[in-house]
């Protein structure tokens, strides 16, 4: 949709140029950040000089991996998807935030090829998700893939479904 995705010495980055421009004042660059749903997702490099604008401490979330939301979790289905997606990479939500995922973890409304798609990459990066979606009773919520299915067939948790 209009944004590029690269990978950089394995960090995947996503450049989306068609709302960064140069003139624009520093409070509406700040206001679109906000809209984001994780702080991580929130830094800016200023193209014509390499200077990396973060408002929202994203560094310091990135280098101790923690999980911290621009909005709550409940706002938006996928958001809950991408979280889990990132609590895969190792990402860590504070326990306020991790209530708030779990409590309001209703992904209903999101097709359900899209859920595969998401939990699928998650359990690819790290196949120890389904711990974590068993053990916050989420596993039931999910829609089963054949991937999860076998991974869950390894880790001989089959039965949890």
């Amino acid at each position: 949709s209009g944004s590029l995705k690269t990978i950089i010495d394995g960090f995947e980055f996503d450049f989306s140029p068609h709302f960064i421009y140069e003139n624009k004042f520093q409070d509406s660059l700040k206001n679109e950040t906000a809209s984001r749903d994780f702080t991580i997702n929130t830094l800016l490099m200023r193209l014509s000089n390499g200077e990396i604008i973060d408002f929202f401490g994203a560094i310091g979330d990135i280098k101790e991996q923690k999980l911290v939301w621009c909005c709550t979790p409940d706002a938006d289905p996928v958001r809950r998807l991408r979280a889990i997606k990132f609590i895969a990479d190792g990402f860590v939500p504070d326990e306020q935030n991790l209530k708030l995922l779990i409590d309001n973890f209703d992904i209903s409304s999101v097709p359900t090829r899209q859920v595969r798609q998401i939990i699928n990459s998650a359990i690819r990066k790290n196949p120890e998700i389904t711990l974590f979606l068993v053990e916050n009773h989420l596993l039931k919520k999910v829609p089963l893939s054949k991937l999860m299915i076998e991974t869950l067939k390894n880790q001989r948790r089959l039965h949890l479904c």
